[in-house]
């Protein structure tokens, strides 16, 4: 099974893999991304089983290039334009997100919500993820389980 991990933080995504090797070992191949850009390069070069996207993204991978609160509802928004069949998994640690008018907060259960209606054919869940707490880790094992199954 091959998994793309868009994640531009560094412990965040070394949490990540870790914990997709701990669990997962050999039954699949993760390949990290870093950028908006990265990202949809990987999707056009090569198919992937699962996607595991962050919500905040940079547009490059240079070191001048600041996150996009929403780089990663991007990165679906292709995915569902390319008519791809690759699923995706948002996994975030922002609690609460800007509205599009910037002008209010929504939490992250109106964000899965909405991004849910507008993107149902790519969106598999939106996951909290934390540092301190493993609860991540089970909600996104079980995502990469239902692909991890015969079909």
């Amino acid at each position: 099974m091959r998994i793309l991990l868009v994640e531009d933080d560094d412990y965040k995504s070394q949490s990540i893999l870790e914990f997709l090797a701990e669990t997962f070992g050999t039954k699949i191949d993760v390949v990290l991304t870093t950028s908006v850009h990265d990202a949809i390069s990987a999707l056009l070069e090569t198919h992937y089983d699962l996607a595991i996207v962050d919500m905040s993204l940079p547009s490059y991978s240079n070191a001048g290039s600041r996150p996009l609160g929403f780089g990663g509802a991007d990165i679906l928004r292709y995915v569902s334009f390319l008519g791809s069949s690759t699923p995706c998994v948002v996994l975030t640690q922002y609690e609460e997100f800007q509205t599009s008018d910037g002008l209010e907060l929504e939490n992250l259960a109106a964000l899965k919500a909405r991004l849910m209606l507008e993107l149902d054919s790519v969106l598999m869940d939106v996951v909290h993820y934390s540092a301190t707490a493993d609860d991540w880790r089970h909600e996104l094992g079980l995502q990469i389980e239902k692909y991890l199954r015969p079909r």
